[in-house]
């Protein structure tokens, strides 16, 4: 365990881990887990001010597990919206729909944190990470584009041995096939460079900060 201290907050750190990966301290550190919001950090007993620690790359796991929790809820929902008369449902329906209320409202806060954090957080290269996200997603629909251009050249091909009609090749499907390559490289890279941005950068939450 690696220990990173920031005035009176401090993170134990596996060495297996990404630098600065929020995780729980060893057992003989004094410290405190502390709960908040959906995300949860560390710190001394008694020290006070805002738990720090939490990273995009966390922001972005707990996302996901809210929008899996979510998804599974609405089908616990279905399962108990309608019984046979004289029937108990599965679930209490309001107290489902409590815990839709929460788990939804929990995920808007956190989506517009990300946001906000991928908006001002910048890349090595400058851009912002919206930006790359961006690029990174225009990257491999440019990639799907020309994969189904060139399969579709193979398979015209494939066709005229089998029939009398005559096929034409418009492109090099060589030529395509390596701008293909080129740009899984450039979206490898990028998406390297993203996920490196989301495990030492912090959460925004507040957009003075």
């Amino acid at each position: 365990m690696r220990l990173l201290e920031e005035g009176a907050l401090a993170w134990a750190i596996p060495l297996s881990f990404p630098v600065d990966f929020p995780c729980a301290p060893s057992e003989s550190t004094p410290w405190e887990e502390v709960h908040t919001k959906g995300t949860s950090g560390w710190r001394r007993p008694g020290a006070g001010g805002r738990v720090r620690g939490v990273k995009l790359g966390e922001a972005l796991t707990n996302r996901a597990d809210l929008q899996k929790r979510i998804a599974q809820l609405a089908g616990r929902l279905q399962a108990s919206a309608v019984v046979q008369e004289g029937d108990t449902p599965p679930e209490d329906p309001a107290r489902l729909l409590d815990e839709l209320s929460e788990m939804s409202t929990e995920l808007e806060r956190l989506i517009a944190a990300i946001n906000l954090t991928n908006a001002s957080g910048r890349l090595a290269t400058g851009e912002t990470v919206t930006e790359a996200l961006a690029r990174r997603d225009v990257l491999g629909i440019r990639q799907g584009a020309l994969r189904s251009a060139a399969d579709a050249v193979a398979h015209a091909q494939a066709r005229y041995s089998r029939s009398e009609i005559r096929m034409t090749r418009q492109l090099d499907v060589a030529a395509i096939r390596k701008q293909i390559d080129d740009l899984a490289r450039q979206r490898r890279e990028l998406d390297t460079s993203i996920q490196e941005h989301n495990w030492t950068t912090e959460l925004v939450e507040d957009a003075s900060r």
